[in-house]
């Protein structure tokens, strides 16, 4: 069993628990996934099954799309809602209104610095920050680089209720963002304290809500592999012979007259079936030269 699966994970499930219950359902042990979901959010989890395991790494940094909401007028230990409060300020109603909030959203667009959550997974010394979190311990924590495509203001989602501020919007992002912290940055330009109200991934890489089976779906055997080969790598695609690709199976190494054409980056190699063989990249040490950076056989 070789193939991808887009699940939808539940809510109070974490991303290692649905990979277990898959391993218990489907009878193999050879299972990933391409980005962790906390228990509190459900969504798009892309599961590598078998030999596509060997995807988990080129899959891993496909965009993620979020549909998030935040709540103004509040912050805590986890920057969610599931942890402890620790400041409180009244928002006034009306103190700031859509035209502001989309403002505000459109400077976080592009790359930029982000201070990852002390409750993360995120190592520092050896490590795992929630780890010193639990413990009551702040450690000071490295700035990384993020990226965000698009940030958008969901229309009419702005309100105001109990002194807090609420609002939606949905953002497509590169690898590695924190949307809790993004949440907790957006109020402070508001002048607020700010945290994560609710969260769900809409899409990773071409998979999309509407891909997903659930877990109970699986378990009734109501659901089909997405192959290797149509799996989009973000990767120029190169295809080869029978001969060449015998030995691409083995990982040989090639020289630029044997693969004429190839692209001088990481590609992508498919045989004439179409079925995906390995992914190649220039030789960094022996110009002139492909070595395999991944064989798939």
């Amino acid at each position: 069993m070789d193939g991808v699966l887009a699940v939808h994970k539940p809510r109070g499930m974490t991303s290692h628990d649905v990979v277990w219950k898959l391993r218990r359902i489907l009878g193999t042990k050879k299972i990933g996934h391409t980005g962790t979901l906390d228990p509190d959010v459900d969504g798009v989890l892309v599961v590598c099954i078998g030999r596509a395991t060997k995807l988990v790494q080129f899959m891993e940094h496909a965009h993620k799309v979020y549909h998030a909401e935040a709540v103004l007028g509040v912050a805590t230990t986890t920057e969610d809602l599931s942890g402890e409060v620790v400041e409180m300020l009244p928002v006034p109603v009306g103190c700031f209104d859509e035209a502001m909030v989309q403002q505000v959203l459109a400077d976080f667009v592009g790359v930029s610095k982000q201070v990852p959550p002390m409750y993360s997974a995120v190592k520092v010394n050896g490590r795992k920050l929630y780890e010193y979190a639990r413990n009551g311990v702040e450690v000071e924590r490295p700035e990384r680089s993020i990226e965000i495509f698009s940030l958008v203001y969901n229309a009419d989602s702005l309100k105001f209720a109990d002194e807090r501020g609420y609002f939606e919007f949905d953002i497509e992002s590169a690898k590695g963002l924190y949307v809790r912290t993004l949440c907790v940055d957006i109020g402070a330009k508001l002048g607020f304290p700010a945290a994560m109200a609710d969260l769900q991934r809409t899409a990773s890489g071409q998979f999309t809500l509407d891909d997903c089976v659930t877990l109970e779906q699986i378990e009734a055997g109501d659901y089909v592999l997405t192959a290797m080969a149509d799996i989009d790598l973000g990767l120029p695609e190169f295809i080869v012979d029978e001969l060449l690709a015998e030995r691409i199976g083995v990982g040989s190494v090639f020289t630029v007259d044997e693969l004429i054409d190839a692209p001088n980056e990481p590609f992508a190699v498919l045989n004439e079936h179409r079925q995906l063989l390995a992914v190649y990249q220039p030789h960094p040490e022996k110009p002139g030269k492909f070595k395999p950076v991944r064989v798939f056989s």
